[in-house]
């Protein structure tokens, strides 16, 4: 519960800048919360110099980790979940334009023969990402949210393809920062956070 009546106060330090992207907004926001606690961010853009031969492997290997998602997609299916990530274009890496644009790398496309590839015109998707970044600066673990979790259970394949070990994968907790006057509001209606967040509010019985 932020303290003072005053939501644009209280929300005025998290609040965008026209200047900076989502991405550098996030990273503020980051910053201003765990100030003091020893959290290091790291730009994703600073390690793609690194992720030459990454890149390399996932354009050359495109038809194994296609066929790899798909197996696990079926499997899915047949326990009754949900395939969060296409194999048709998950693994696929991003093109990024001048003025950062992502597009898919298209399927004539071989970068992978076309010589030296370039890591700083590519970027990665949902499914190479945490694979890379584990190639990258192996982690404990992974604390995602639901999404996350969701395409996170598709990748051990990916992982063996590369070489790279999977860490766990752990639900993280989620946090949610309302005023005093917001939490006024609710408590007049009888309302508890959850209720409103969940977006389970009956409409007043009207007499």
């Amino acid at each position: 519960l932020l303290p003072g009546g005053d939501q644009n106060r209280a929300r005025a330090p998290y609040a965008i800048d026209g200047e900076e992207t989502f991405a550098t907004w996030v990273a503020r926001s980051w910053m201003r919360l765990f100030a003091g606690t020893g959290l290091v961010i790291v730009e994703p853009a600073l390690l793609r110099p690194a992720c030459g031969e990454l890149f390399q492997r996932a354009l050359q290997q495109r038809v194994a980790i296609s066929e790899a998602l798909s197996f696990v997609a079926s499997e899915l299916r047949v326990a009754g979940y949900r395939a969060t990530l296409d194999p048709k274009t998950a693994g696929i890496p991003f093109r990024i334009s001048p003025d950062g644009i992502r597009t898919r790398v298209a399927e004539g496309a071989d970068l992978a023969s076309e010589g030296v590839i370039d890591p700083t015109a590519l970027s990665t998707d949902a499914a190479l990402r945490p694979v890379f970044a584990d190639a990258l600066l192996p982690n404990l673990a992974h604390v995602v949210g639901t999404g996350e979790l969701a395409y996170h259970a598709m990748l051990k394949p990916l992982y063996g393809l590369f070489g790279v070990a999977q860490p766990p994968v752990l639900p993280r907790r989620s946090l949610t920062f309302i005023t005093e006057e917001e939490a006024e509001t609710l408590s007049r209606y009888g309302l508890t956070t959850e209720e409103a967040l969940a977006g389970e509010v009956n409409p007043p019985t009207v007499t």
